[in-house]
């Protein structure tokens, strides 16, 4: 009905779109003209281009917008299936397990980040990598660690790197602690080596493309180091935020000051109203469980950096490697999430199981149901019934704000929640439905209700789905032609094309024009640098391709007028390859220059000849020519050693799933 809103519409499937454009036209996805005067796009950590997820759904057609609608809703079912699965292999408890992934699935980090669709993919194969690597430290079976291998390539090549680089500490950590209790024994050191070297090979071969076109790109790139501490601690999990955990509409809150230094999309901690309890229950008999207090520490650690420069912790996170790499702390708050839901299990297998509680608890249960009533009746008082009903009326119409203030929202919510509740205890007793089934209806309902509170502010555009199919389908199928006398500065995002509701930038990339503009965190780091030194202005009062003999230094202001020895008569612009028709008028050597980001993996030839590329301008690839010479230079990118690791990686991810199927199907057999 709709489709994604933000950062996936934006940016996620643009990069994805330049890659299915180059690979149906049978090309190697390398150069990306179409954002910033160019990037390397196979190199884009971020676009998709290894992930086979991606890769599949490109097999059946141009990526669009029901591409990244399928791919994005890929993500709440990986991350289902994986809880249940690691949740069998803690608790083996299937009734358990089955709520538990229908939590992690639909909890406040998935449904209020949907935005961040890499952020989803780590969250998803999360599960996954744990309950392997868990199973790996168990029996040291060399399959396990081919399961590992493989989970572990799906998150690197599709998530975030963030998660990459955190996947590196957890994975470490769980090795160490495995290592710990047993005393760093030499026999578990060598079992676990004899069981892993599959696994690490497999993992080399599976990550080898996106590793190796990384590793291309690296010196060029503008984030390669720790950044300020200033600029990578925006959006804190604020304290404010945590009463998503039990109200999670308040947070919608645009108005009220306890949210404000959090972004809409990063501040919902919600894994459902029921297992809230279970945890302090959990708490209360479970806190001697090895496997229980690792899940309480690792979500205090999670929760704490999550909380950003709001505490001293992070500055001292800060200053590990990698941490300095990404923003958004409140991104963390996924892996607390995770702990919270796992730790909830525990008391949860317990009342599925019929065990009653005890006087203690029950007043535990009692003492949170009064809370609970005595918050949402509280917040009753500071709102009023006209102020309800326009909050009601903003959820039926789909508001994607709601303004009624935070006191409406939380009683709002509370209300609800109590309804459900009271009519699920009367069908109890009505029908003599099982706990189990109790259960699965109220929590059920109570996610799905909040995906339909949060769904319009931070899900989904409400915009009509098939005026967006419509857009795609009528966009162009060639690369667009540039006139040569066109000055770079009127290449700009919004050139020549049809807007459309949802999509904000990166209108160049669908529409394929070369563009100045653009929005990726993939930046060339010649590109930021020429903004502060006058070096852009100067190159993009030219064309994209000009010949002269003046070239910029640092210092020079940008030209009055264009300075030309000859002139460029045409210039083609195909796929990873500028091809520019030009002569020479004067009778020593000129410089051709082209108006996209210098890269050492540019090669250029003049009929036979091979000529140097050199970086000019501050940012931009020129050739020199032989004075009154004519011709056609062609610039053109390849990488040497892609095109090898990419037949090899996909015989190795062929191998994964044929084998991930046949155990799945001889463990089914066996069952």
């Amino acid at each position: 009905m709709y489709f994604p809103k933000w950062d996936t519409t934006n940016g996620y499937l643009p990069y994805r779109y330049f890659i299915s454009f180059f690979l149906e036209n049978d090309q190697v996805p390398y150069w990306n003209p179409f954002q910033r005067m160019g990037y390397p796009g196979y190199a884009d950590l971020q676009s998709g281009c290894w992930y086979p997820i991606t890769r599949i759904i490109m097999l059946f057609g141009q990526y669009d917008i029901v591409s990244v609608t399928i791919e994005l809703l890929s993500c709440f079912v990986i991350a289902a299936l994986g809880m249940f699965r690691l949740s069998m292999h803690i608790h083996n408890h299937e009734k358990t397990a089955f709520l538990l992934g229908l939590a992690y699935a639909l909890s406040g980090f998935m449904t209020g980040s949907t935005h961040l669709m890499v952020f989803l993919i780590g969250v998803a194969w999360l599960p996954w990598i744990i309950w392997s690597m868990l199973a790996f430290l168990q029996a040291y079976q060399w399959k396990y660690g081919v399961y590992l291998a493989g989970f572990m390539a799906m998150n690197i090549t599709g998530a975030s790197p963030a998660y990459t680089i955190l996947m590196v500490y957890i994975m470490v950590g769980m090795l160490i602690w495995h290592l710990f209790k047993l005393k760093f024994s030499g026999a578990a050191m060598m079992s676990i080596l004899r069981g892993a070297w599959p696994a690490i090979l497999l993992l080399a071969l599976l990550t080898a493309p996106y590793v190796v076109s990384f590793f291309e790109f690296l010196p060029y790139f503008n984030r390669a180091h720790q950044r300020p501490y200033e600029d990578m601690v925006i959006n804190p999990l604020v304290p404010g935020n945590w009463l998503s955990l039990i109200y999670p509409y308040t947070i919608n809150d645009r108005h009220h000051e306890w949210f404000k230094l959090t972004d809409l999309s990063l501040r919902d901690t919600y894994i459902g109203i029921f297992l809230v309890p279970m945890i302090i229950l959990g708490l209360m008999r479970d806190w001697k469980k090895s496997m229980f207090i690792s899940l309480v520490v690792c979500a205090l650690i999670s929760f704490l950096a999550a909380l950003g420069d709001e505490t001293f912790i992070y500055q001292y996170l800060f200053k590990l490697p990698g941490f300095g790499l990404f923003r958004h702390p409140s991104f963390l708050r996924s892996y607390g999430i995770f702990c919270l839901i796992l730790l909830a299990g525990y008391r949860l297998k317990d009342i599925l199981d019929g065990v009653r509680l005890d006087a203690k608890e029950r007043y535990v249960m009692g003492a949170f149901l009064v809370m609970f009533v005595g918050f949402t009746v509280w917040a009753a008082s500071g709102s009023s019934l006209e102020l309800l009903k326009k909050a009601v009326e903003e959820i039926f119409s789909m508001e994607e704000l709601p303004s009624t203030g935070m006191s409406t929202l939380l009683w709002l919510n509370g209300m609800v929640i109590i309804a459900l509740l009271v009519l699920v205890v009367v069908l109890r007793r009505i029908t003599g439905m099982s706990m189990f089934f109790a259960i699965a209806i109220f929590c059920t309902a109570d996610l799905a209700l909040h995906i339909r509170y949060t769904g319009p502010t931070t899900m989904y555009h409400t915009y009509s789905f098939s005026k967006m199919k419509q857009f795609f389908d009528e966009l162009p199928a060639e690369i667009s032609q540039v006139d040569p006398q066109i000055p770079m500065s009127a290449m700009t995002d919004l050139r020549d094309i049809r807007l459309t509701d949802g999509i904000q930038v990166n209108y160049a990339t669908f529409f394929k024009h070369i563009c100045i503009d653009g929005e990726n965190p993939l930046r060339m780091k010649n590109f930021d640098d020429a903004k502060t030194s006058g070096a852009l202005t100067w190159n993009q009062r030219f064309p994209l391709a000009f010949i002269t003999n003046e070239l910029w230094h640092e210092g020079m202001n940008a030209p009055d007028t264009t300075v030309s020895t000859g002139k460029i008569t045409g210039i083609d612009v195909g796929f990873n390859k500028f091809t520019i028709d030009f002569q020479n008028e004067v009778d020593h050597e000129s410089w051709i220059c082209l108006n996209q980001n210098y890269h050492g993996q540019w090669s250029a030839r003049l009929g036979e000849i091979n000529l140097p590329v050199e970086k000019v301008n501050g940012m931009i690839m020129g050739v020199r020519v032989p004075g009154k010479s004519k011709g056609k230079i062609e610039f053109s990118y390849r990488s040497a050693w892609i095109p090898t690791l990419q037949r090899a990686a996909m015989s190795g991810w062929i191998f994964w799933m044929v084998f991930l199927g046949l155990s799945g199907i001889k463990k089914s057999r066996k069952v």
